[in-house]
């Protein structure tokens, strides 16, 4: 459910931990976070180095920012 809404339904092509139980399906930071754990080990998303040591950040692996090149 997570990932298509990822795919389907966010605009960006990166999230953070905050945007994602906030907007997200699922609401419950905890069971979020699990979820994009699992979704990092799948290879769904991928980890971004962030200024913050706190703030967890992904990429939507395969979704394009619908720019052309």
């Amino acid at each position: 459910m997570l990932l298509s809404w990822l795919r389907n339904h966010w605009p960006k092509t990166t999230i953070s931990a905050r945007e994602l139980y906030r907007h997200g399906p699922i609401r419950e930071r905890k069971i979020a976070l699990e979820l994009a754990d699992a979704l990092v080990a799948q290879g769904w998303l991928a980890p971004l180095k962030t200024f913050r040591h706190d703030r967890l950040e992904w990429r939507i692996v395969g979704k394009s920012d619908g720019k052309a090149a």
